[in-house]
């Protein structure tokens, strides 16, 4: 299992759509922070791999999100071994 949070920069005349739209994203739920332009993100995904598509690829490509930082990243290693 891999937890990402990350900082949303949106548009600010949108951020209650865009929220709205992350929040259709299997995986993701948005939340407001205290400035309009900023939502904070939980990304939830089986995969470092899989968080990375969700952060790179689905969140970007909503409308009105100007761009995504991951700010903190906790991941489980599947061992090779087992």
């Amino acid at each position: 299992m891999t937890v990402i949070g990350a900082l949303a920069r949106v548009e600010a005349a949108s951020a209650e759509v865009v929220q709205h739209n992350l929040a259709t994203i299997p995986g993701v739920i948005p939340f407001p922070l205290n400035e309009a332009a900023k939502l904070g993100l939980l990304i939830e995904a089986a995969t470092l791999d899989d968080a990375y598509h969700l952060l790179h690829e689905e969140i970007k490509g909503v409308e009105g999100v100007l761009t995504v930082w991951p700010v903190y990243v906790d991941f489980e290693e599947q061992s090779l071994w087992n």
